[in-house]
């Protein structure tokens, strides 16, 4: 089968598409790297890093200019609940289980074991893994700008306080 020449006009939108949604990547990039102290460019595209307390790291990956994947690794559990809670999911790990065998919210609270919830937005699964020494791991897929920036800016707060917890606003807002 062979395909045809796109017709002119098509070629000319398609280029202009391009170019918009590449001016969004990089205004979305910039966004996050401002909402995001002491973020670097990652190796992956579209990706920022930033360091955490105790050596551990924040990682955001902008999906389509206008969603994000967030990613923490050994982060203590009080930015990782910031995170969670302020990127739009409060009480999202409805999974979590205490070590008396109750269920929480609450990741400090969580015995140390790995958790996951279907992503809301697409087929993938959002994790979040507890470990033994007050640190987390987390994947939260499909996280808006708005709500990335007011995940980053809360699990900021976290780290400026020392261990103490962020209030979740009445709104988070998923946007």
């Amino acid at each position: 089968m062979t395909t045809r020449p796109a017709h002119p006009a098509l070629t000319g939108l398609i280029a202009a598409w391009e170019a918009c949604r590449e001016e969004t990547d990089r205004a979305g990039m910039a966004v996050l790297a401002t909402a995001m102290p002491g973020a670097a460019p990652g190796t992956a595209p579209a990706t920022l890093l930033a360091p955490a307390p105790g050596g551990g790291r924040i990682t955001i990956q902008l999906e389509r200019g206008i969603a994000a994947t967030l990613t923490a690794e050994r982060v203590p559990v009080t930015a990782v609940q910031a995170l969670v809670d302020h990127g739009g999911r409060p009480g999202w790990f409805s999974c979590l289980v205490t070590t008396g065998g109750e269920y929480t919210e609450q990741l400090a609270d969580a015995d140390p074991d790995e958790y996951g919830e279907p992503s809301p937005y697409d087929d993938r699964e959002d994790t979040v893994r507890v470990r033994p020494d007050g640190t987390a791991d987390l994947r939260l897929h499909g996280i808006g700008l708005r709500a990335a920036v007011d995940a980053l800016q809360a699990s900021a707060r976290v780290f400026a306080a020392g261990t103490a917890p962020v209030p979740v606003p009445a709104d988070p807002g998923r946007s």
